[in-house]
């Protein structure tokens, strides 16, 4: 028999074949999705195949060969049979609707195998008493201990291991000597901006930064040095060039007395000149010269004047520049001064909560059993709400709301852990009112 001839007799067998095979893989991935039904947010994978009875071959459809999105409508849109319902549906319901659909709209003679698979499920949410509350990525399988461990647990659940309260003790007590070595640092910088400001020649020292801090201190005292003869030589500098233009204004001025007196004796030789003329008895020429070097002493002077005025303009800058040099330098230390208080301020308060932490942690060491607690699970999903606070770890479904409180002694007398603070400061509410 030809091999052509037994695919057309078998036809029937290669198409019940096809089917079987896809809804095989169709059950199987319903099976890997727990029966989940389809919700918006929902990604779906549809393939689309149908048996090509002339050569006797499966043939995929290139336009469902993709992801599609179900809108918040609960609808998918998907080629050629436009929006299709997939809200509260399984994907095996959702692959027969669109079989049917395309069979109807292309008018086939037999309906062609369709599988429709969740690609990606809607996200999941978990809040209240973990580190990292918001939104997750949907696994099948999760349960509600898996995603509270997603969510990184809670840090006071965790304190009632019996590391944890000694790793917080010892981080909490090397963040202190840390930032008690940051405030003998900042103390004795306020002190030396404190004489910078004043004008002061030396910087006095608080008395509480005693043999530990002498390094620091030496530090600060010799930066005060060279910043106080920085701006010594900077001063000096622009006094030695004003000094320089003061002489030259000087030195100009004695050569303005010079040329008046010069010009005095020749307009006096010029009145005598003028009567000699008179009675011919020089030519007219010579008191023409000495007219001339009048004129000449009178443009010197001029310019003398013009200079002078240029020099006095330098002065001025120099003056300006140093004044500007001393501002620059107060504005940059006062700047720097509140910059060292703030710092200051902040790393004092975080000491105090250092010491709270290491107050907590003590306590914790010395009774460990006190900070014990049990874990309530609240699960908001659709319209129901589901509460679990008997040790059991119930399934999570995509879309669910997971809050976890912490329930014993503990929970209901102790701080709040990291996570409800985050969101007290976030939106303003407590945990209580955001669960």
């Amino acid at each position: 028999m030809e091999t052509g001839e037994f695919m057309h007799r078998n036809v029937p067998l290669y198409v019940s074949l096809a089917a079987a095979v896809a809804l095989t893989v169709a059950a199987a991935r319903a099976d890997d999705g727990l029966n989940f039904t389809i919700s918006p947010q929902d990604k779906l994978s549809v393939r689309v195949y149908d048996w090509q009875q002339a050569d006797g071959t499966l043939r995929a459809w290139p336009a469902f060969n993709g992801e599609f999105v179900v809108g918040s409508n609960g609808r998918v849109e998907l080629p050629l049979i436009g929006l299709v319902d997939a809200a509260s549906r399984s994907a095996p319901e959702i692959a027969a609707d669109v079989a049917n659909r395309l069979q109807a709209q292309v008018g086939l003679i037999a309906k062609p195998s369709v599988i429709v698979d969740i690609a990606e499920y809607r996200p999941y949410y978990v809040m209240g008493d973990v580190d990292h509350p918001g939104e997750f990525a949907f696994k099948p399988g999760l349960t509600a201990l898996k995603a509270y461990s997603i969510a990184g647990g809670s840090r006071l659940i965790q304190g009632a291991t019996a590391w944890q309260p000694a790793h917080d003790l010892l981080s909490a007590a090397g963040d202190t000597r840390t930032l008690s070595q940051r405030i003998d640092e900042l103390k004795a910088k306020r002190a030396r901006l404190g004489a910078e400001l004043a004008g002061e020649s030396a910087v006095s020292f608080p008395p509480e930064l005693g043999a530990n801090s002498k390094s620091l201190v030496e530090r600060e005292r010799q930066l005060f040095e060279e910043r106080r003869n920085a701006l010594r030589q900077g001063l000096n500098l622009l006094a030695s060039q004003k000094a320089l233009n003061e002489e030259e204004v000087k030195a100009l001025q004695g050569r303005i007395d010079v040329n008046a007196d010069q010009s005095q004796r020749i307009e006096a030789q010029i009145e005598r000149t003028k009567g000699l003329v008179q009675n011919g008895l020089i030519t007219a020429a010579q008191i023409l010269t000495l007219q001339q070097a009048h004129t000449d002493l009178q443009s010197q002077q001029l310019d003398i004047n013009g200079r002078i005025f240029i020099v006095r303009e330098q002065i001025s800058k120099i003056e300006k520049d140093m004044l500007d040099l001393q501002s620059s330098r107060q504005q940059e230390v006062l700047a720097d001064m509140q910059a060292t208080e703030a710092s200051l301020h902040e790393a004092v308060n975080r000491i105090q909560t250092l010491s709270d932490i290491i107050g907590q942690a003590q306590a914790a060491i010395a009774n460990p059993l006190h900070t014990a607690s049990a874990i309530r699970f609240t699960i908001r999903r659709r319209q129901s709400i589901l509460t679990f606070d008997d040790g059991r770890d119930p399934p999570i479904e995509p879309g669910d709301i997971v809050t976890v409180e912490r329930t014993g002694s503990q929970a209901a007398d102790g701080p709040q852990s990291a996570a409800q603070t985050a969101i007290v400061r976030a939106d303003g509410k407590s945990p209580a009112d955001v669960q």
